[in-house]
């Protein structure tokens, strides 16, 4: 177990990072890059290691340890690093007219010292990949790893003070006290992976020092199959492999199935031979199917399943000791049994059989009315997909398959309401980690001010005011195209000149 940092601690390390800060080290694009570099290094170099801690705390096999955690981690530092020269520019933006001449442009500045506190499910990806964007932006950073994921936490402690700058970076282990403990310090931002319920605990520390935040929370996200889908293993496989990863521990899982009556019982059963192909008669015998994080966690589970939320059609069986439940389909879903009303976060899979699509969304609409963090639906209709989409709001949409999104980091990953606050990824966790401050530069010539906005007022000046308001706005210039520009226009000048002599004389 990794040692446990004390208040006194967690202050003097908040301090040490935060006079690193104030050096600027970390805002030289070189420093920043060579941190990312470092970061890599640290994925690549212990990944039998990092796989196996994973394998302890989730009794999870190599290929997922590598496919879900490893692997994404990599792929976003490349992209990332592959990136930010670009994303670091500033961004040239118009000038109302009535304020020319000037430039007016936002640049992206660290916001100083983070605090991320990350999730026992995806303890590496869910701690490295906030990490990747503080780095990038160049904040300091204190790394506060799950420590239900105790042997990834204590890995984790004795990696990255090897790998990254110990001036700007510290990781802080322990439990709810430790939580409290950071929580109680000042910090530029805070970012947050987690339940619904820390995370509000979370905001309202973060509401006394007005930090800003960043919460991955999670939710109850619908899937809808609609009866249009044509080949049905294909589509019970892809909800098989989102919902049982991981042992169902994701917090984009899919957590229940509206499918149509027509194609219920096909899909059922395509579920089944799935199931089996992927995990065998006995999936407590099999390799790749994860344990859950604690006994803890498999006892709440075991507790929806005896709240009589509907018939077990596959699986059930739960045993505490080796914190294992069997990949379940429960089917005729009581909507008011805790399976239906708390996140799942597990192997089960509420299935219920809905006559049309339309039903479905009133089921979203008038029984969960939380936003989930993710949303699926299978189907070949554009015409309901668009309407699943356009009134169902998430923080993500995935058609026609289950998790993918999450990877993608060309688009943002986060929830809305109840299921998150921001998102991140890619250059999205560049804006994460940044704040935009605005850079205006007016001309500083007398004969170019406006004399009218300075007291004493007269009507004549307002009337000028409210005349210059009108004028279009000035498009983005730098200095090399207002060169151009100005270059463009006296070549037109010169031109314009010399046709009206021209035509002078030929009169």
């Amino acid at each position: 177990m990794a040692a446990f940092a004390t208040a006194e601690e967690i202050a003097v390390a908040v301090n040490r990072l935060r006079k690193t800060f104030a050096t600027q080290k970390t805002k030289p694009v070189a420093w920043r890059k060579a941190q990312l570099n470092a970061l890599r290094r640290l994925f690549t170099e212990n990944e039998d290691a990092l796989k196996a801690a994973t394998g302890k705390d989730l009794g999870r096999g190599e290929f997922e340890s590598y496919a879900l955690e490893l692997m994404p981690a990599v792929m976003e530092v490349d992209f990332c690093l592959s990136n930010m020269d670009e994303w670091m520019k500033p961004v040239y933006t118009p000038v109302p007219g009535m304020m020319a001449p000037a430039t007016s442009s936002y640049i992206y500045e660290p916001y100083g010292l983070c605090l991320i506190i990350s999730a026992f499910n995806y303890p590496i990806q869910l701690l490295g990949g906030p990490l990747i964007g503080a780095i990038m932006a160049g904040n300091c950073a204190v790394l506060k790893p799950s420590e239900m994921a105790a042997e990834t936490e204590k890995l984790m402690l004795d990696l990255i003070p090897k790998y990254l700058d110990n001036d700007a970076f510290a990781v802080i282990c322990g439990g709810i006290s430790t939580t409290s403990a950071l929580l109680a310090q000042k910090w530029d931002k805070i970012f947050f992976t987690g339940s619904t319920r820390v995370g509000k605990i979370v905001m309202k520390a973060a509401a006394e020092n007005l930090t800003p935040v960043s919460l991955e929370l999670g939710g109850k996200s619908p899937t809808f199959v609609d009866d249009s889908i044509t080949d049905y293993d294909l589509v019970a496989q892809r909800i098989c492999w989102g919902k049982y990863s991981n042992a169902g521990q994701t917090c984009v899982a899919p957590d229940y199935l509206l499918v149509h009556e027509r194609a219920y019982d096909r899909l059922l059963s395509a579920m089944t031979r799935c199931l089996d192909r992927f995990y065998g008669p006995d999936p407590q015998k099999s390799p790749d199917f994860s344990r859950l994080i604690s006994r803890a966690h498999c006892e709440r589970l075991q507790g929806m399943l005896n709240d009589n939320p509907g018939r077990i059609y596959r699986g059930g069986k739960v045993v505490l000791d080796e914190k294992y439940i069997e990949p379940t389909l429960v089917v005729d879903v009581r909507e008011d049994s805790k399976i239906m009303k708390e996140e799942i976060f597990g192997p089960l899979l509420p299935i219920l059989r809905v006559k049309s699509m339309d039903e479905a969304i009133a089921f979203v609409q008038g029984d969960i009315k939380e936003k989930p963090l993710s949303l699926y639906i299978f189907s070949k209709n554009k015409k309901t997909i668009n309407k699943i989409i356009s009134t169902i709001p998430s923080g993500g949409v995935l058609v026609n398959d289950t998790l993918f999104h999450f990877a993608n980091s060309y688009v943002p990953f986060g929830g809305v309401g109840q299921s998150g606050i921001g998102g991140y990824h890619g250059k999205f966790s560049f804006e994460c980690f940044s704040h935009r401050r605005t850079v205006m530069d007016r001309d500083d010539h007398m004969i170019l001010d406006v004399p009218f906005r300075y007291p004493p007022y007269t009507p004549f000046g307002l009337r000028v005011f409210k005349s210059a308001s009108k004028l279009p706005s000035i498009p983005a210039l730098t200095w090399k195209s207002a060169w151009s520009a100005f270059s463009t226009a006296t070549v037109a000048g010169v031109i314009a000149v010399a046709a009206w002599l021209a035509y002078n004389e030929y009169k």
